[in-house]
């Protein structure tokens, strides 16, 4: 599983278990049939549940043929940085992380959290993710970032998105629906999910590449 070797690669780096299959779906349907497409998933916290959560989310990716599955193991507080001593502890720590999981893949697309999410662990990801993209080579960065969407629609922000920081959204069909509500399903801790996202036919994307220069 690692030697990945010189294809499309997308890696989503995502704040919970269950947030790559809402917010990838489409590029985890468009990699489930093209052998030339690898997609892997970085998850960043235990979802408050480890023993749980972590094995809905590796269900997941056996079901979806994620090529890899990085589960990092923090908890929110650490993402968001509530407490002082977790941020001396473990900041840099998170952004190395994901450094480490992005020069290991070396991924041509990242997917992530938009700035505009409505949820605060979510946008601490996404900024965590472009400092750590930032902070690399330029070489070594991906060549496209691209912000997906879990709670709060973009579409629903484009006037400001787009008006405001001029970023393109991008709509991508979920090709195999099936293959989608069977992701979901895996995640029975979490029935608000379910029902909240399985009539999704369509995943939005900001293009966030501008974001790395």
């Amino acid at each position: 599983m690692t030697n990945y070797g010189i294809k499309e690669k997308i890696l989503c780096i995502a704040a919970h278990p269950d947030d790559t299959e809402i917010m990838a779906a489409s590029e985890i349907c468009r990699a489930y049939t093209n052998e030339d497409i690898e997609f892997f998933a970085c998850i960043t916290t235990d979802g408050g549940n480890a023993d749980v959560r972590n094995a809905e989310q590796r269900e997941a990716a056996e079901i979806g043929k994620y090529t890899d599955l990085f589960l990092l193991g923090y908890s929110s507080n650490e993402i968001k940085g509530n407490s002082e001593q977790r941020i001396v502890n473990n900041y840099g720590d998170i952004i190395k992380d994901y450094i480490n999981v992005i020069n290991k893949i070396k991924p041509t697309t990242i997917i992530t959290h938009n700035p505009f999410d409505t949820h605060a662990t979510h946008k601490a990801v996404f900024n965590k993710v472009v400092e750590a993209i930032k902070s690399m080579p330029e070489e070594l960065r991906p060549e496209m970032l691209f912000g997906g969407e879990v709670w709060g629609s973009i579409m629903n922000s484009e006037q400001r998105t787009v008006n405001s920081c001029g970023l393109e959204i991008i709509e991508k069909e979920i090709t195999n629906t099936a293959l989608y509500k069977k992701l979901l399903s895996c995640f029975p801790s979490q029935t608000k999910i379910i029902e909240e996202f399985s009539g999704k036919t369509v995943s939005n994307y900001l293009d966030m590449t501008e974001y790395m220069l």
